[in-house]
């Protein structure tokens, strides 16, 4: 008698897919975040400040309207300068930075040497 070879896995990539408030689609067929509006580096403000999230202390930035590449660019750097864990959040207007750590006032000066501007 044969035997029948099978594996019984979970698939974690399947996830809900929701309407987009904006336009009305789903939000895997939205056009709303290619849409983004950007805008040169000294035309817009950033905030900047120290938050606690899950317990541990964090610095978030934003909201930039740079590329998305441009916005992994600035994160790698920032990660290397600080030697700390950050990630990029997008939300409908831009992109955060958010950084592990109490980093404001180094972030905030590192940022002004790329031509960034800050409320305050």
């Amino acid at each position: 008698m044969a035997k029948l070879n099978f594996t019984l896995e979970a698939k974690f990539q399947d996830t809900l897919d929701t309407l987009c408030k904006k336009c009305g689609e789903l939000k895997s067929a939205c056009v709303c975040k290619s849409n983004l509006t950007l805008k040169e580096k000294d035309s817009y403000l950033l905030g900047i400040n120290e938050e606690k999230a899950s317990g541990k202390d964090i610095t978030r930035c934003g909201i930039f309207y740079e590329s998305k590449e441009e916005m992994q660019k600035i994160l790698k750097e920032v990660k290397k300068h600080f030697a700390s864990g950050g990630k990029l959040e997008e939300k409908e207007s831009g992109i955060s930075l958010i950084l592990q750590g109490k980093h404001k006032e180094n972030l905030k000066s590192f940022l002004k040497e790329k031509n960034f501007k800050f409320k305050k």
